[in-house]
């Protein structure tokens, strides 16, 4: 499963994490609500952590 969110977005960050992603990797997106763009992290999570 895959998810992410803006870097500067910390409580997106620890809910994600609570929820057992991990950061996969960093990159930069374009934000239209910003105008430019942001660093955004990348989080996944193995099937065998999901739980229903």
């Amino acid at each position: 499963m895959k998810s992410g969110h803006y870097a500067d977005n910390h409580a997106s960050g620890r809910v994600m994490t609570k929820l057992g992603f991990r950061y996969a990797k960093e990159s930069m997106r374009f934000s239209k609500a910003r105008g430019h763009a942001v660093r955004f992290l990348d989080t996944r999570m193995k099937r065998e952590n999901f739980r229903r």
